[in-house]
């Protein structure tokens, strides 16, 4: 059973929105159906204002952004650490 017109894109879930599909045109038409949805996505989140933090172009040439350095706590542990371990423990002759 496969939805006409897929539910990701306002399709009812009624009786006339069904039809049988064979397996591979079920997946042929998924495969339609997926892109058709994808865009549709697309599109709204466009509408939305929302764009894609991957599709910002990269700039070229131009230094990285200092980033911020790294910082060690500044609270002294709470807890002792537990016993250091011998890495290669001889077994007992």
């Amino acid at each position: 059973m496969d939805h006409v017109v897929p539910d990701a894109l306002g399709g009812p879930s009624i009786l006339s929105n069904a039809q049988v599909l064979c397996t591979d045109c079920h997946d042929r038409k998924t495969q339609n159906d997926r892109m058709r949805i994808d865009k549709a996505l697309r599109l709204s989140d466009a509408h939305h204002g929302i764009r894609d933090p991957h599709a910002r172009p990269i700039a070229v040439g131009q230094p990285l952004p200092p980033g911020k350095p790294a910082r060690r706590a500044t609270a002294p542990l709470t807890k002792p650490l537990p016993p250091r371990r011998s890495l290669y423990v001889s077994e007992p002759r």
